[in-house]
């Protein structure tokens, strides 16, 4: 598997994460579905701005992490390796909209790094990371209750 620790903590507008575009798997993306994924990928610009709540913001970064977390479990063969390509699962990055990673470094009380971050700026945060930020957004939740 990968060792984590030697990929950077977090990624801003896609350096790891994104794609070129014209890829083969974006390509192959936009003429499967004959550009219904384009707009599903517009109309999920809004959904990437919205502010959470706690609960919400906990169960949002929960079904992020637990995507990228079967994501990296399938790397391990050559087919999840593919299956990974093709759906543009990245493996080692949870993907965040700014807002939302500034969101959540906020509500944990990291606030040194958010002037770097715009906010609608695609980002990643190394999958180890965001499950530590996860149980620590937990911890906070269920201390304030």
């Amino acid at each position: 598997m990968y060792d984590l620790s030697r990929f950077p903590e977090f990624v801003l507008e896609g350096k790891p994460l994104s794609q070129p575009i014209g890829s083969f798997g974006e390509a192959l993306g936009i003429g499967a579905t004959g550009g219904v994924a384009a707009i599903g990928r517009m109309m999920s610009v809004q959904t990437e701005i919205t502010n959470h709540t706690a609960a919400s913001l906990i169960q949002f970064l929960h079904f992020r992490t637990t995507t990228t977390r079967q994501a990296y479990n399938r790397s391990s063969r050559w087919w999840g390796r593919w299956y990974n390509k093709m759906s543009g699962q990245h493996p080692i990055y949870v993907p965040l909209s700014g807002h939302h990673l500034i969101q959540i470094l906020n509500t944990a009380g990291q606030t040194d790094i958010i002037s770097q971050i715009p906010q609608k700026a695609r980002c990643g945060m190394r999958l180890d990371i965001a499950e530590n930020y996860l149980s620590e957004l937990q911890k906070i939740y269920l201390s304030r209750k």
